[in-house]
């Protein structure tokens, strides 16, 4: 069950780093 929680925890994070790039790199459109 531990480990369950550990790779939804670890997908969650992916996820994120993910949307944190798209949204770096929307800035970084912008400022083009």
């Amino acid at each position: 069950m531990q480990g369950q929680k550990d790779s939804d925890l670890t997908q969650k994070g992916i996820d994120g780093a993910i949307a944190l790039g798209r949204s770096l790199n929307n800035v970084d459109f912008n400022y083009i």
